[in-house]
């Protein structure tokens, strides 16, 4: 079992990573992400030079590091990629939704390939569904893995099974007041605070899957156990996303990467390291 975790470099410091440096575990996998989006979302400016020196000061070795895009300026975006191989750098590159294949042949040294702006898309448009089809057939003939940023429904995956994705979901306890349960089988259970007290109360099934992520079921009703980062409930959707994350892999052999920003990556790892003390216990 293996820990894969995304982290956005908008949203994480240098004393964030000095603190996953010294606790993640051996064999960790961390792709780091240039925060473009975020940027375009905040009006935050990324500067190329300062984000090459975040890259140079890890002290780990990263998965893969994306490109500094810049959203809606194609460009623009090639143009950091360049700048960046010129640096003696090899970022992985971004092909957004929409792009024609041909775009392929200009990244044929790119350790792998991210699909992106892919999130709001595939819910609504069939057409971006088959354009993901196309650029996975197109991968695969140039045997190249592709990242599919910020899709990580079992169904999707395993559609595609084209390397591996990403996933911010499981924090949406601490934004949005939910929490997820993992069944097994790729089947990601989702709640809302208002329906525990009526759906859990006498739920024996939900109860003991409940205590199988290592949380008792009638913590779910104190609001104390909502608040903060490290809130019980925020722990309880790490473990059902470090158990989803783990059965995938073993299941399809596609990463699972968990995006975090940096203050909440702890979280994460802190679930993984007891649900890998779980698993060590059932086999002996």
């Amino acid at each position: 079992m293996s820990l894969n975790i995304l982290l956005s470099y908008a949203l994480t410091s240098s004393n964030d990573i000095e603190r996953i440096n010294k606790n993640i575990p051996i064999k960790t996998k961390i792709i780091i992400d240039s925060g473009a989006f975020t940027a375009f979302k905040t009006g935050k400016v990324i500067h190329l030079k300062e984000y090459v020196k975040f890259l140079e000061n890890l002290p780990f070795e990263p998965y893969g590091y994306i490109n500094l895009d810049v959203i809606g300026n194609p460009q623009a975006s090639m143009d950091n990629y360049k700048k960046l191989r010129k640096m003696g750098l090899n970022p992985v590159p971004v092909i957004t939704k929409g792009s024609q294949l041909s775009e392929f042949d200009q990244y044929t040294d790119a350790p792998f390939i991210a699909l992106g702006g892919l999130v709001s898309a595939i819910a609504s448009k069939k057409e971006t569904v088959g354009w993901i089809d196309l650029c996975v057939k197109e991968a695969k003939q140039r045997e190249v893995p592709l990242h599919l940023l910020g899709v990580s429904s079992a169904s999707m995956i395993t559609r595609w099974l084209c390397g591996s994705a990403d996933s911010s979901s499981w924090d949406s306890s601490t934004r949005y007041g939910r929490f997820s349960l993992y069944a097994g089988g790729g089947k990601m259970l989702g709640f809302d605070r208002r329906q525990v007290k009526t759906i859990f109360q006498n739920n024996s099934a939900l109860q003991m899957l409940t205590k199988q992520h290592d949380v008792n079921p009638y913590n779910l009703i104190k609001e104390k156990n909502w608040r903060g980062g490290s809130s019980v409930i925020g722990n309880l959707s790490a473990r059902a996303w470090v158990k989803y994350a783990n059965d995938i892999e073993n299941r399809y052999a596609q990463k699972l990467f968990i995006a975090c920003i940096g203050s909440r990556a702890g979280v994460v790892i802190s679930q993984y390291k007891q649900e890998q003390e779980m698993l060590d216990g059932v086999k002996k």
